[in-house]
């Protein structure tokens, strides 16, 4: 793994791993790549030695030359551009093999007007956070990335972005790994009622302009699971953990799975600017865990229990009380529980 610092490749290390892909398990031998990529052959071992650092299996023999015997499992930008379809998302990425939050630096990179789209995601988090103030344990082996956005809506109607952005990444897993998830509001995605995914939203407004928002998503997908509920079981909100290996019984491209989510991302966001919450709403209530369920609702000091009949307008969730009446929850210092039918 590299150390604390962005993960930066020089465009000669890129050609040289582009030839090594495109033999496919062969050897390519150190004249062609020195004529091809136009370096020394005395050079060639100290872009390989780079390349390596990154992940990727790379044999040297005499007389032969180089082989790439297995790529890099590592979230690298160039691996994640290449068949990258959007307009925007995930244009500029920045990558770390280890970070504090990439949430904290994303917002910093908004305050200092980046990109919309600019991606920061990382190999591992010492101080990931979740919703209310929880933490999120962010182990090697998940996706673990931040997102600048500059939705061009009224602030009121943000609340709809959490929606906006489980679906996505819920689509982007169904699609990727073929396994049924669902969502649970406001932005959680669990499979088998564990969860594999979650969500952090933070905005940045003035009256009714929006500066920013930034989301965080985090996916389990080759994390152990045992170490992880090792590590979150009894906090507050905690009602199981699962991961993708878990699910399908091996490890799942990460690199394919964060290309897939960007692509989802871009794509379900625009739609929402050019058509509304309406097509959003409706399609996240074709894959919601909690519609037609039970709920417990605490908020700040109150708790409460009704049942979950619909999504409003603008992401709100509507509960129905035991004496008949409506309440509207929305998304915030808020936590909701589904009751297990007995």
């Amino acid at each position: 793994m590299v150390g604390m610092q962005e993960s930066i490749v020089d465009a000669k290390h890129l050609e040289i791993l582009k030839l090594l892909k495109k033999a496919n398990g062969r050897y390519v031998s150190g004249e062609r790549i020195s004529k091809n990529v136009k370096v020394s052959r005395a050079t060639i071992w100290k872009h390989v030695s780079a390349l390596r650092k990154y992940g990727y299996r790379i044999e040297s023999k005499e007389g032969s030359g180089y082989k790439l015997v297995k790529p890099t499992d590592q979230l690298l930008p160039w691996e994640i551009k290449q068949n990258l379809k959007t307009k925007f998302v995930g244009k500029e990425i920045h990558h770390y093999a280890i970070i504090d939050s990439t949430q904290d630096l994303a917002i910093r990179l908004a305050e200092n007007n980046a990109k919309e789209g600019t991606v920061v995601i990382a190999e591992k988090q010492k101080r990931g956070r979740a919703r209310v103030g929880r933490r999120w344990a962010a182990p090697e082996g998940g996706i673990w990335l931040s997102t600048i956005l500059r939705p061009k809506i009224p602030t009121a109607e943000s609340t709809i972005l959490p929606l906006v952005v489980a679906l996505a990444v819920g689509n982007a897993i169904r699609k990727e790994c073929k396994l049924d998830a669902k969502l649970k509001w406001p932005n959680d995605i669990i499979i088998n009622g564990k969860k594999v995914s979650g969500i952090l939203a933070e905005m940045s407004c003035e009256a009714d302009r929006m500066n920013y928002i930034v989301i965080g998503i985090g996916v389990n997908a080759n994390v152990n699971v045992k170490k992880l509920e090792a590590a979150i079981r009894g906090t507050e909100g905690y009602y199981g953990a699962t991961s993708l290996m878990k699910e399908l019984g091996r490890e799942v491209d990460r690199v394919k799975l964060a290309r897939r989510m960007l692509n989802e991302l871009e794509e379900t966001y625009l739609e929402l600017e050019e058509e509304g919450s309406d097509i959003i709403i409706r399609k996240w209530k074709e894959h919601s865990a909690t519609l037609g369920t039970n709920v417990t609702v605490a908020l700040n000091e109150m708790c409460f229990v009704g049942k979950a009949i619909d999504i409003d307008y603008d992401g709100a969730l509507l509960v129905k009380l035991p004496d008949g009446n409506i309440k509207r929850i929305v998304a915030g210092d808020v936590y909701v529980r589904m009751i297990k039918a007995k």
